[in-house]
């Protein structure tokens, strides 16, 4: 073998073992954090990994990697009170518990996900089944309670899905007001309510 044909050899045999070095190291994706709880949990969430929110009742809030949270923002998710199904419709018959998440988070990117455990459910005939997800809006006759100095509490509502196998009942939301959660039902009509 001559000389270069050897220096070749060589340069090869350094850049192979380089390169699969090199690959070993490079981090894979990363999960993102679980933080579990009784009725309430904090915990950061970032735009790489995001974050899963878990409450003992089998409640679990989901936010992806790649929404526009920053590197390191506290968020809480909770059961909340005072909720009245008057609020969101006349005909709103809650399903499960009321929940808070206080993160009003732009996540038409990459919806994030509300579900809580509900096995056996069924959905009655001619019902739909939703999520009612509290903003702020502007105060009137009906709606008084105030979220701020100038907002009041209304409610906007999404379509929900029941999940059969995994037993929960899940809906996903492109921009959570960062206050209060709450499935349920309504019944079909030709035009549904204003959607988020």
């Amino acid at each position: 073998m001559t000389r270069s044909a050897l220096l070749s050899a060589f340069v090869l045999f350094t850049v192979a073992i380089t390169s699969h070095l090199a690959a070993q190291d490079e981090p894979g994706p990363v999960a993102p954090p679980t933080y579990s709880g009784g009725t309430r949990v904090t915990g950061a969430v970032s735009r790489a990994t995001g974050a899963i929110y878990e409450l003992s009742n089998g409640a679990r809030f989901v936010v992806p990697a790649g929404l526009p949270v920053g590197t390191s923002r506290i968020l809480n998710f909770g059961t909340a009170t005072g909720f009245r199904a008057a609020d969101v419709d006349p005909h709103f018959t809650r399903q499960g518990g009321t929940f808070a998440f206080d993160g009003a988070i732009d996540a038409t990117r990459a919806p994030v996900e509300f579900s809580i455990r509900a096995r056996g459910f069924r959905l009655p005939p001619r019902t739909r089944l939703v999520l009612a997800v509290e903003v702020g809006g502007i105060c009137d006759a009906r709606h008084t309670r105030r979220i701020s100095q100038v907002l009041c509490s209304t409610w906007q509502v999404i379509d929900a899905q029941y999940d059969e196998n995994a037993g929960r009942i899940l809906a996903t939301i492109p921009s959570p007001g960062g206050f209060r959660l709450q499935f349920g039902l309504l019944p079909q009509t030709e035009t549904p309510p204003p959607q988020l």
